[in-house]
């Protein structure tokens, strides 16, 4: 099959696109740690609060138990949720870590804000067009990771920056 020119560029504009997405929790975690890094003990503060967000969301998964969609498709080969049976929904660790990251750079330095709500979005595109949640699944992520990180960034205003 012949691909002309505008075919080309729409399919691979779409795949950039869709490895956004699929990176997006990268592309956040070094965006914010770059735009953090000149606050005086943030970078370790933000890395702790990010792991802490991973780590309720696997328990979250866990406990709440809910699963994916029906056939999600695999962006990369690697992907290991396809064909496991607990592996769970609920709430999106993607569209979670991508707000918490994005939410508490925001919060440092208020600044950046249209590109992280597109990042926000375009990872949370991608893991919807590939079914690997439901829209529920994707939102509560973001709702969760965005609180979250207002909650962590309260308690670093609260003990780090008022008490110097």
């Amino acid at each position: 099959m012949l691909y002309t020119f505008k075919d080309f560029f729409d399919v691979k504009i779409l795949q950039f696109l869709y490895a956004i997405g699929f990176f997006g929790e990268q592309i956040a975690f070094i965006a914010a740690l770059f735009v953090i890094t000149n606050i005086s003990k943030s970078p370790l503060w933000f890395i702790l609060g990010a792991v802490l967000n991973k780590i309720s969301n696997e328990y979250m998964k866990n406990v709440l138990s809910e699963k994916r969609p029906s056939e999600p498709q695999k962006f990369l080969e690697s992907d290991k949720f396809i064909g496991s049976k607990t592996n769970f929904g609920f709430p999106s660790g993607h569209t979670q870590g991508v707000a918490f990251m994005t939410s508490y750079a925001y919060f440092m330095k208020k600044d950046y804000a249209v590109q992280y709500i597109l990042l926000n979005a375009l990872v949370a595109y991608e893991r919807f067009i590939y079914r690997n949640h439901t829209m529920f699944q994707l939102g509560m992520g973001i709702a969760i990771g965005a609180s979250f990180a207002y909650l962590w960034f309260q308690i670093y205003q609260q003990y780090f920056v008022n008490n110097i």
